[in-house]
């Protein structure tokens, strides 16, 4: 199978499963929250934000040898495939015993960390623990699976995570329902669905590749791919700072808040989070596909293919703003109440950030596919920036200020200079210019539709109480803005037509059957 089709077919298993997994999530939290209240579940987000944190170990080992696996796979070099797999399995093993020791020397300073709480102590360790398993069972037994994202066969991967985290789901409702609330039972569920994931995706990676008899360690493997650890080396400190970006604004805001507060903030990002998830894993379903077109050498097609992701990137990510804005507080409202509506200057924030979010794979996939690793100070920079700024606004405005740091740090680093970065070290021979103009045209057009859509008085008529409204007033919405932006975009943007043309070749043809 091509990369092309390829590419498509994780993208389609991915949209399926993540429109399920956002359905669920969405039915799932209302009843969270009925029968857990807002400290438990504000519990479980900021130990989760812990153990992200704990991930720092990773250290970039994964992305490291996702790009020493694609001229492997593209040449179907089985033994050397192997021996990355092995390296990979003895890091993250040495990993996971890095993260069991930190986890128990963390455990006893749990009652430092949640002192203010009132919830049962036993409730704090469950869930510490509960996750503290997740984590590790990721660590020593699913490194095999590198290869299916590697190979492109991530869709395996997706479905067979989703499946079981939606059976998850629904048993967690069904013992909260009939045992009236009992978090142990959930927490208990959490960790057998983890371990089934495990069996599951071990059985299917062996099924794929029946080969992949893995030799054992030797320091033979470390010299032979002495390339993967300096890459790791270079990988480290950006990994560093995309986990403080991801994971420490539930944690700092718990430090400036409550359990409570970082439940409502995280109802609004639970949201967001799954919409994010949901476009960048559709979009990665190509980056290994990215990897092995960077491995062709074509300059001239690379950079034809860059510029069509970034504007579909662009494309979507402007529909779903404007949309967040319409529609976020409106659906909170009816999902959960009033009382969990937050302030609009907050939520701004919050859609701001997510923006940033949405459109910055379309850099960080190339940076990865050219392993472009060496930008060390830019990541501790947006690192330093992020925690600084977060810690003196946050002390000072409390949620609003933890936000503006992460959008400082940023826009700076990941606005400004990994685009420079990239044009400097990968696309030698393009010009920097072009990119900006792209990405000006396109918040211009993002404007520009949301000026058209005040003009002709879309958002007057948005007089929202039920779910049948809001999902109307959605679709309008999403359809309208969508179809303004991609015609001023079609008109404009050679890139966008190109997609088009390769969409219509892929799909319509193949579909209709015309010559």
């Amino acid at each position: 199978m091509s990369r092309s089709k390829l590419t498509f077919l994780n993208a389609k298993v991915n949209i399926l499963f993540q429109l399920l997994l956002l359905f669920t999530a969405l039915f799932s939290r209302k009843i969270i929250l009925h029968f857990l209240g807002n400290d438990l579940v504000g519990l479980n987000a900021t130990i989760q934000n812990v153990f992200g944190i704990m991930n720092l170990a990773e250290l970039g080992i994964w992305p490291a040898t996702a790009y020493a696996l694609y001229s492997y796979i593209h040449n179907d070099n089985k033994e050397k495939i192997k021996e990355v797999i092995t390296l990979f399995g003895y890091f993250y093993k040495i990993i996971g015993f890095l993260i069991l020791g930190v986890g128990l020397v963390t455990a006893f300073f749990l009652p430092i960390i949640f002192k203010n709480t009132t919830l049962d102590y036993l409730f704090v360790i469950a869930s510490f623990f509960t996750f503290l398993l997740n984590v590790l069972l990721g660590y020593f037994f699913n490194y095999k699976q590198i290869l299916l994202v590697a190979d492109q066969k991530n869709y395996i991967l997706i479905i067979i995570s989703s499946l079981i985290q939606l059976t998850k789901v629904f048993f967690q409702i069904g013992f909260l329902y009939f045992l009236n609330g009992n978090f142990l039972v959930w927490l208990l569920l959490e960790c057998i669905f983890g371990i089934l994931n495990t069996i599951f995706l071990n059985i299917y990676v062996i099924k794929f590749y029946p080969w992949l008899k893995l030799p054992k360690y030797n320091k033979y493997l470390l010299v032979e791919h002495s390339s993967i650890l300096k890459n790791i080396k270079r990988l480290a400190s950006q990994k560093f700072a995309a986990v403080i970006l991801s994971q420490s604004d539930n944690i700092l805001i718990f430090s400036f808040s409550s359990l409570g507060q970082v439940t409502f903030f995280s109802n609004y990002t639970l949201i967001i989070n799954k919409i994010i998830v949901f476009l960048n894993t559709s979009f990665n379903s190509g980056a290994a596909s990215i990897g092995n077109l960077i491995a062709t050498k074509d300059e001239q097609k690379i950079e034809k293919v860059f510029y069509e992701i970034l504007v579909l990137r662009y494309l979507i990510s402007g529909v779903i703003v404007i949309c967040l804005f319409q529609l976020l507080n409106p659906f909170i409202n009816i999902w959960l109440g009033r009382e969990y509506i937050l302030d609009s200057k907050l939520v701004a924030l919050i859609i701001l950030n997510a923006y940033i979010s949405i459109t910055r794979n379309s850099i960080d996939n190339f940076i990865d596919g050219y392993g472009l690793y060496g930008n060390v100070w830019a990541s501790w920079t947006e690192a330093v920036l992020n925690l600084t700024i977060s810690l003196i606004f946050g002390y000072r405005y409390g949620i609003i200020g933890v936000l503006w740091g992460t959008f400082i740090s940023t826009f700076l680093i990941v606005c400004l200079w990994k685009p420079y970065y990239l044009f400097r070290s990968g696309f030698k021979n393009a010009c920097l210019f072009n990119y900006w103009f792209t990405i000006i045209r396109n918040i211009v057009i993002l404007f520009f539709v949301h000026w058209v859509l005040h003009l002709i008085g879309i958002y007057k008529n948005n007089s929202i109480v039920s779910y049948t409204s809001w999902i109307l007033f959605a679709l309008k919405l999403s359809l309208i803005s969508f179809l303004l932006y991609l015609v001023i975009l079609y008109l404009t943007s050679p890139s966008i037509r190109s997609l088009a043309s390769r969409f219509y070749k892929i799909f319509i043809k193949k579909t209709f059957n015309l010559a």
